[in-house]
This record gives structure tokens, sequence and C-alpha cells, in this order.
């Protein structure tokens, strides 16, 4: 599980922490949001900031940024919780192809370093809770 809460923090970057006010270049067309997956939940903001965190507390374990880049997602970590795994992954960015069908959203990996966060997105089936 904390494989999973780690690279979804990692996909969130959760990416999931720009201070840029204005979207980031392309994010227009990548779908922000609140998502979730079993207890995960990740957020995609739309001006590129991205936050994981549990569905049942609320409770954050993971912040970075996102944009979309030649039509891929670069997701970069910027922090996560001391029990997540893997500090080598922040600051590492990782390129994945979504795709969205209704109000679920997946992701496949294009390239990304980090082996936790690919586990966590690869895959997995997010559905928009907002």
């Amino acid at each position: 599980m904390n494989t999973f809460r780690y690279v979804v923090a990692g996909l969130l970057a959760t990416g999931l922490v720009a201070c840029a006010s204005t979207p980031p270049s392309g994010a227009a067309a990548f779908p922000a949001g609140r998502y979730a997956s079993g207890d995960v939940l990740i957020a995609f903001s739309a001006d590129g900031r991205t936050e994981g965190a549990s569905r049942a507390t609320g409770e954050a374990w993971g912040r970075g940024r996102y944009r979309v880049e030649e039509g891929a997602l670069v997701i970069t970590d910027e922090w996560h919780a001391a029990d997540m795994p893997s500090p080598e992954c922040i600051e590492i960015p990782g390129r994945y192809r979504w795709a969205v069908s209704g109000n679920q959203l997946k992701f496949t990996v294009i390239e990304d370093p980090c082996a936790p966060r690919t586990q966590g997105m690869q895959g997995t089936t997010w559905t928009r809770v907002d």
C-alpha cells in the first residue's frame, strides 16, 4: 500500500505544487479535478499543482506539480510524508499518457525512472469525485 500511495504521491507530485498563478502550458487539455482509487485521493488543480491524500482521513502524503508537454502529462514530486518510500524520486519527472472515459481517468507510463510512482499510476482507474 505504501508503494501505491507513493506512486500516487509522485504522480501527484503530487505534483499534485507550482506557485504560478496561471495554468501551466497545455494544462487546459488535461482534466484537472479530484480523482479516487481505493483509499487514495489525488487532486490535479488547474494551476498545475497536485496532491495525494488518504480518501478516508484527507491527510496529505504527497505534493508536487504537473504540466502538459507535447501531449504528455509530466509529473514531478516535490514533497511526501516521511513514511513514504523512495525519497530519491523527489524532483524527478515522470511522463504519462492519459485517457478519459466518462468520469474515469487512466494513465500509461511513457517514461518514469521512479518505479513506485509508475506502479501506482500504470493502469490504475481513477474515478472523478468532484
